[in-house]
Order: structure tokens, then sequence, then C-alpha cells
């Protein structure tokens, strides 16, 4: 879940997954994974995955030529490699997801991303979900920055190629409170209202992304 007045960018997009028992949580920098930066907080969990998942393997993440191996140190089976070359794919899909909201997100992204991990056969964590926060806060007594603001959340929600459920619903909420703002400022233009009165913050921040 989000911290308080943060919403969450999600990158479950709609591809269903049968992510392995065991799933870890963790908060990864770009210093550590090299997709993301300025996280805060990341987790133990976090930093062994990326630590496992650098410069493993040939051809990415864990590898998955007839060289890897599973835990016990057997070489894997095809079945077992097949779902490392899907464990693979999905890593590489989350990461560019959660990248693209940080990417659009500029200064309303928060604490960079975090990321659900499970075990592949080879011992390696894979990213199988993730999350990005994001004030999406209106700005109070200021509804022209708070039209601003809310495009910049709107683009952030549906910057990766393949939005979530939860990111089409950050960004019409975006939508609503930039309209909500305009119509302040047609109000304040008209002489409605005086300055200062009106337009009001409501509830901070939304998730982009959030895996089951």
């Amino acid at each position: 879940m989000a911290i308080s007045g943060i919403s969450g960018l999600d990158s479950s997009y709609g591809i269903p997954f049968a992510a392995a028992a065991g799933t870890a949580r963790g908060a990864t920098t770009g210093s550590e994974c090299g997709a993301n930066e300025l996280s805060v907080g990341g987790t133990q969990a976090g930093r062994n995955a990326c630590a496992k998942n650098e410069g493993v393997g040939a051809d990415g993440i864990g590898g998955t030529g007839s060289g890897s191996r599973a835990k016990n140190g057997e070489p894997l089976t095809a079945e077992e490699q097949d779902r490392v070359r899907e464990l693979k794919r999905r890593d590489a899909e989350v990461r560019a997801h959660e990248q693209s909201h940080l990417a659009a997100g500029s200064q309303y992204t928060r604490s960079g991303a975090s990321y659900e991990f499970t075990a592949g056969p080879d011992g390696v964590q894979y990213a199988v979900g993730g999350e990005v926060s994001i004030d999406t806060s209106p700005i109070a007594d200021d509804p022209s920055a708070t039209v601003r603001k809310m495009a910049v959340v709107k683009r952030a929600a549906l910057a990766p190629a393949r939005p979530s459920g939860q990111d089409y619903s950050i960004a019409a909420k975006a939508e609503a409170s930039a309209a909500e703002a305009r119509q302040e400022m047609q109000k304040q233009a008209a002489g409605k209202v005086g300055t200062g009165s009106g337009f009001q913050a409501g509830t901070k921040g939304t998730n982009l992304d959030r895996t089951a």
C-alpha cells in the first residue's frame, strides 16, 4: 500500500502471472538494480534480489543457457529453463513499466519503485510486480498549479506501454481533480469567489500499480 498522501502506480497491467510461493517484496534503487532512482527504505529481500540479478548469466538476468543450474547444483530441466525464460521476460517488463512511471512522474514520484519478487528454479529472485508512489494531492488555493500538476500525474499514470487498471484509475482521478480546479479558476475569473476560498486540497496520494 502507499504511504499517507501518496498514490501507487502499479505494474499488474492485465498480464496474468502465477507467482511462485515465497514471493518477497522490496524497494530498490538505481544504484542497486540499475533500473530506478531515489528509492527509500529498500528491504533486505530487495537488495538480495538485486545482488543476485546483477551480472548473472550470459543472456541476461539469471541466464537460461545450458550452463544454468538449480539451487541444488543440478542442471535445469527443459521445463525449468522455460520457467526461467518466462521469469526473465516478466522481470524486464515489470522494470520497464515502473521506469516509465518514474521518468514521466518527474518531481511528484516518491521513493523510487517497489518490487515484488519470486524465486526461479535457478534460485534467482525475479521481479513479478511493482509499484511507484506519486503525490496526487491538489495544490491548496492554487487551481492553476493544480491543473499543471494533474497533467503530470496523468502523464505518469499512462506512460507505460500497457497501463494497469490502477494506472487508468489514477489517470481518471487526476483528470477529475484538474476539471475541478479549472472550474474554480472560472469562478475566480468571474469574481464569484475570492482568492484563498473555494478550492481545497483533497486526499493526497494514489498508488500506480499493485499486483496481488
